[in-house]
């Protein structure tokens, strides 16, 4: 059925004649008895799973997408209601279920003769256009990478990108006047917990919207500096066209849009099964369901990835633009970003002016990205920028081709989301333990790098349990709901603050001989800087942790704050492995006791894609130790 055009299904409908008869009732039947109804391709344009308590029930929660008022948990009386409703007489344009449900009519003529003769001829000019401009001559799954600065993208993001067919006497469309198609939520708030608390619970629309590529690209690529991958998808003609059909069907209707499971990647992977049906691309997914996943699976897909290809960010490609720069130019660009007109390259050659000259307009691309996109015309971005075309103009100079590194590994060669490891060590008494730590999500900074933001590290769900001398019961030694550092370079064009973030708790000594285990809340804000070479970082960040209930009762302070500096240093040895070190000083001023200090040390190197040797220790003014381990990816 995959080989069958929509377009010339299409064509033989709308030139039938109309049927002086209605031949519903026949073809349900035949439909029936063919047992469509229980058909995996029907389940799958259905976007129905198994349901709680048995049966088979639909994830589409927008009741304009079912015909019969129980089709979404009884797929029987859909299929019934669907060739029923194809032989309906013809209404107002689209409106007809041969206009709405065109992929379904694709599935229906290849599984059971329908004749085409017998069916209506309507009027379905909205679908006529769409398939006209959307039509793919190529699909393209699309990733962009960690954002942290969103939360709605700390993960990353994926959607798709159709490739549209040259124009008459174009050897290759321009990639930027492609299609993407994107799911994502119908967000009404700017605030964070909002936002989390509303997408955890599914109280979010989830729609699919078809939009211009260069929207996505200076969305992602510019405003948020977030480099793409674009996997090409082995798809014949029937195929590309049968996902450009089901996306339409899926225009008029929502899914509840759960952050954690049912989100971009979820129901990207579930359109591309419509027409992938050898891929179970859904069953590769775990919990939470996280984007890179979905990469994973589609790349892991035998025969289903034909190309791969890398889109570098504006900052990417500003970077590289900017190493290349010699002697005093990074002061030129500097004064020409700021004030094009500004004489400061009268006494170079050309080749140095082009330099600079490309570099500035990188540079204000790059600061001033949104206002140049979504700002009003006299909006001084837009007169910064061209004036240095004009200036860049008259050098009559093409610029030579940028090269720009692609990294070893994209996303699809990440260690696996999931992690579980298993340590064993003693402490400065010399009682052994041994640790088993789990964690739904995603990375840290001693995790393998490849694959990854190489300064970000984004943790959801890590525990640690313990097991101390062999003889008590296990106690929790942290649990965290989310672990996060942000950690950017300073740069002489970038100041970006580094950041971290964590919610959870962990198990400290209580100043009385014991360990206690403390919940808190911990941020921090301060500056990264490279040493020597990008692969060696250190960071410095002012701290503040809200920890309660107080390791010793104060019923005056339920909750005890503190706030000190943290210092660290993160040294990244090739892609496969990273050492990392932290310490942190904690003033209580209002509590005791006052001073603290925590500090540990982790090296973690990358033996398999999915085990690690991990080694490390941690320090307190009460408690040393050290283990080793395994950790695995999965």
């Amino acid at each position: 059925m995959h080989s069958l055009p929509v377009l010339a299904l299409a064509a033989a409908v709308f030139a039938a004649a109309p049927a002086a008869a209605d031949p519903g009732d026949e073809a349900a039947a035949r439909a029936a008895a063919a047992g469509l109804a229980e058909h995996p391709q029907w389940r799958r344009l259905l976007h129905a799973q198994p349901g709680t308590f048995g049966g088979w029930s639909s994830q589409v929660d927008g009741p304009a997408f079912f015909l019969h008022p129980d089709g979404a948990d009884d797929l029987a009386a859909e299929l019934d209601a669907t060739v029923r409703a194809f032989y309906a007489p013809p209404g107002a344009p689209d409106e007809h279920a041969l206009c709405r449900f065109p992929a379904r009519l694709a599935f229906l003529a290849a599984a059971v003769p329908l004749d085409a003769q017998r069916l209506p001829r309507p009027r379905c000019p909205g679908f006529e256009d769409f398939f006209r401009r959307a039509a793919p001559r190529g699909v393209h799954l699309v990733f962009s990478s960690y954002f942290l600065n969103n939360p709605a993208s700390a993960f990353g993001h994926v959607f798709l990108r159709f490739e549209k067919t040259p124009a008459p006497g174009e050897a290759k469309r321009p990639e930027l006047l492609d299609y993407g198609i994107d799911f994502g939520a119908g967000v009404d708030t700017d605030n964070a917990l909002v936002y989390a608390l509303r997408g955890l619970t599914g109280s979010y629309p989830g729609t699919f919207r078809l939009m211009p590529y260069f929207y996505k690209v200076r969305e992602y690529s510019d405003f948020e500096s977030r480099d793409l991958w674009t996997y090409r998808l082995r798809l014949d003609d029937g195929q590309r066209a049968l996902l450009a059909a089901h996306l339409w069907e899926l225009g008029d209707t929502w899914f509840d849009y759960y952050y954690l499971t049912e989100n971009c990647a979820y129901h990207i992977l579930g359109a591309l099964e419509v027409v992938a049906p050898g891929h179970a691309l859904l069953d590769a997914l775990g919990w939470p369901v996280i984007p890179a996943d979905a990469v994973k699976a589609v790349a892991g897909a035998p025969g289903l990835v034909e190309d791969v290809a890398f889109r570098p960010s504006l900052r990417t490609v500003l970077d590289a633009r900017l190493a290349g720069l010699r002697g005093d130019e990074p002061a030129r660009v500097e004064a020409v970003a700021a004030a094009p007109a500004a004489d400061v390259l009268g006494d170079v050659p050309v080749e140095a002016q082009v330099r600079v000259l490309d570099a500035a307009m990188d540079l204000v691309e790059a600061r001033h990205a949104r206002d140049l996109l979504t700002g009003p015309r006299d909006h001084p971005a837009h007169a910064l920028k061209h004036d240095l075309l004009a200036r860049r103009a008259a050098l009559r100079v093409v610029s030579p081709p940028l090269e720009v590194t692609r990294p070893a590994g994209g996303p699809h060669t990440a260690h696996g989301s999931h992690r579980v490891g298993l340590a064993g060590g003693a402490d400065r008494a010399g009682t052994p333990y041994a640790d088993l730590s789990l964690r739904l999500a995603l990375h840290d900074l001693s995790d393998p790098p490849r694959g990854y933001p190489d300064l970000s590290g984004i943790e959801f769900f890590p525990l640690r349990l313990r097991v101390a001398g062999f003889d008590e019961l296990p106690t929790v030694e942290e649990a965290f709901l989310a672990r996060i550092h942000s950690l950017t370079p300073l740069r002489r064009f970038q100041r970006s603050l580094s950041w971290r973030f964590a919610f959870g708790g962990q198990r400290q000594p209580d100043g009385d001989g014991g360990r206690a285990f403390v919940p808190s809340l911990e941020v921090g804000g301060g500056v990264t800087a490279e040493l020597f070479h990008p692969a060696l970082t250190v960071f410095f960040l002012g701290d503040s942790t809200f920890q309660g209930p107080p390791l010793r009762a104060d019923p005056a302070w339920p909750v005890r704050l503190g706030v000190g500096p943290r210092a660290g240093l993160r040294w990244r040895l090739g892609d496969a492995a990273a050492l990392t070190t932290q310490g942190v000083g904690w003033v209580f001023p209002f509590q005791s006791p006052k001073p603290t200090w925590l500090a540990d040390l982790r090296l973690r190197v990358r033996l398999l894609d999915a085990l690690a040797l991990d080694l490390g220790g941690r320090a307190h003014p009460d408690l040393l130790e050290a283990d080793a381990g395994f950790v695995a990816y999965f």
